[in-house]
């Protein structure tokens, strides 16, 4: 709760999710004043959602994210966190440290942990933006065929969704009971 209202902040754990992996991969890169007042005014607008309160709404949502599986932790981490934040001494895209993490834990499936690093970054790329796997039979002249490849894809496309819609589920029966999400 925001403290100004009883009202739930979240219409779901999957917004819940979103705004804490965010609003930490944001607090992980200190921002200028002028990057920070435009932040303010952009997440959790009008919801209390800046400052100390901001901080404690993300702590509950990372609290309950910390109970989860590391694989169901690392496709949220995929699903709903920043990929890149904007570094505060030279305002370049910088990759955020737990996404890279939680793509990781994804490349060790035994399903991928064989596959030549570009290849299985981009496989676990396309499924986690939900796009055709961008590979040619040049390519895959190092290791499994295309058509290898691409079932592979639906296979880690299906657990990734098997294990989003599983961590969802658990959350949002907790987020619920602490009156963070609006009850379904």
């Amino acid at each position: 709760m925001n403290g100004m209202d009883n009202a739930p902040l979240f219409d779901s754990a999957a917004s819940a999710v979103k705004f804490a992996l965010r609003y930490s991969a944001m607090a992980a890169y200190p921002q200028g004043a002028l990057s920070h007042a435009v932040q303010r005014t952009a997440i959790g607008r009008g919801k209390g959602l800046v400052g100390m309160s901001g901080a404690a709404q993300a702590g509950m949502v990372q609290a309950a994210l910390a109970r989860l599986s590391g694989d169901q932790l690392a496709v949220l981490q995929l699903r709903f966190g920043r990929v890149e934040v904007d570094c505060p001494e030279c305002r370049q895209p910088v990759p955020v440290k737990a996404w890279r993490e939680a793509a990781a834990v994804v490349g060790r499936w035994p399903e991928l942990a064989d596959l030549p690093g570009p290849i299985r970054s981009e496989l676990i790329d396309s499924q986690v933006v939900g796009r055709r796997l961008d590979l040619s039979e040049d390519d895959c002249s190092d290791g499994p065929s295309l058509r290898t490849l691409q079932r592979l894809a639906r296979e880690v496309r299906r657990r990734m969704t098997e294990l989003e819609n599983a961590a969802l589920e658990t959350l949002e029966a907790g987020l619920q009971q602490s009156g963070l999400v609006m009850p379904t």
